[in-house]
């Protein structure tokens, strides 16, 4: 399956790059205020889409108070509604006049709740969109969208804050997953855990370790994520080189204006065909200064990024990306590292293998003795990491084929 398009947008490239860019784990509150108003009132939700939970609560929709509420709360929900279901009531944003004439669109939406707060009704014309609390079961609501000549039947989640208010989301359920990030647990969390340990110790003194660590009141607390901290990993990274390719074209054919905001409020001139190479660049050395555990194929990036030919690694990772597109959504994080380590670890090779057979006296002369060692390094170190996956699915192919042969 290709990567969800939408995931390219500049303001999820914009937050991938803010996360990717930091030396440490960010809380979700730190991404917020780094992006500085650039794509910054949607980060919780693409936060949350990015890095989906095991449990039922799927995509944040609203807070159930909050509307009717103003236009910008009815506009959050349609926006969502419309990208999810694909209603296009309102036709496409890109055949909007200004940013004025978009909002009257807006207008044409008419947003009604019942008197007694149960019952929310989004209606257009002859569609409409009913959402209405369940009488039986307090965390459930109903949701019927009738588009068109379609009707659509949804059950979601309602949850309740701390403050008491209703939150509504998506009921999804994920078995496996697919994150693009990595997650730790803050200061906070790790000291409710701990305390948590110690009274289950208190109380029972010979409670095993893997009962202490999978007890339901460790892995609410692991779960919860007003505790979690966000890293890039190395899918978070395809994707955010994707939406970088994206831009470009985006911005090529002057067609997204969200793009061209974006970009442009971030310092893009016209014409600045090398500007995502640029950004690219940091992010690739604060990457390969701070997270080579992650990101491995990246280690002597600088180094070698002075001797090999101009954008040679920034081109690659691009083509290694658009290769990795279709597989992204499918399949697990040790096959993306060892393919981009496999092609990066050939490409390097190839290179400086090709100036030593073209000349030994170009290939002494354009590398010193230090690049050299580094050279002989990072080989045996992709070499490593490339033998280490074989080796573990060599083994899992190896279990799979005594376990099919043994039921014979």
């Amino acid at each position: 399956m290709q990567i969800r398009k939408y995931l390219t947008r500049a303001k999820y490239t914009m937050m991938l790059e803010t996360i990717g860019r930091s030396k440490e784990p960010m809380s979700s509150y730190q991404i917020k205020k780094e992006m500085k108003g650039l794509g910054d009132a949607y980060v919780y939700d693409m936060i949350e889409e990015l890095v989906p939970t095991r449990t039922g609560i799927g995509r944040y929709l609203f807070d159930w108070d909050d509307l009717p509420g103003n236009l910008l709360n009815q506009r959050k929900l349609f926006d969502k509604l419309d990208k999810i279901y694909d209603l296009k009531w309102l036709g496409s944003h890109k055949t909007y006049e200004d940013r004025e004439s978009e909002l009257l669109h807006y207008e044409l939406l008419k947003f009604e709740k019942t008197d007694d707060n149960k019952f929310l009704t989004i209606t257009h014309d002859s569609n409409q969109i009913g959402i209405a609390l369940s009488e039986t079961q307090s965390n459930t609501a109903y949701m019927i969208i009738h588009s068109g000549t379609k009707e659509t039947i949804k059950e979601t989640l309602v949850t309740q804050r701390k403050s008491g208010k209703l939150q509504v989301h998506l009921l999804e359920y994920t078995p496996i997953p697919i994150r693009y990030f990595h997650i730790s647990i803050n200061e906070r969390g790790q000291k409710s855990i701990s305390e948590t340990k110690n009274q289950k110790l208190n109380t029972k003194p010979d409670v095993n370790k893997i009962e202490l660590e999978t007890s339901s009141e460790v892995l609410k607390i692991q779960n919860d994520r007003q505790y979690w901290k966000y890293s890039l990993n190395i899918r978070g990274f395809i994707l955010y080189i994707s939406g970088l390719i994206q831009t470009d074209k985006n911005w090529d054919k002057n067609e997204d204006h969200e793009t061209r905001h974006t970009e442009r409020k971030r310092g893009r001139k016209k014409g600045d065909i090398s500007y995502n190479r640029r950004r690219i660049d940091k992010t690739l050395e604060i990457l390969s200064d701070n997270h080579l555990e992650d990101f491995p194929f990246l280690s002597y990036y600088r180094e070698f990024k002075a001797v090999l030919p101009k954008n040679f690694l920034i081109d690659l990772v691009k083509e290694v990306a658009d290769e990795l597109r279709y597989q992204l959504d499918r399949t697990d994080i040790s096959f993306l590292i060892y393919w981009i380590t496999r092609r990066c670890y050939t490409a390097i090779t190839d290179y400086f293998g090709g100036l030593e057979r073209i000349s030994q006296f170009l290939y002494l002369k354009n590398t010193d003795a230090e690049l050299r060692t580094k050279s002989k390094n990072y080989r045996i170190q992709m070499l490593n990491v490339m033998v280490n996956y074989l080796s573990r699915e060599e083994q899992g192919s190896k279990q799979a084929l005594e376990r099919y042969s043994a039921d014979r």
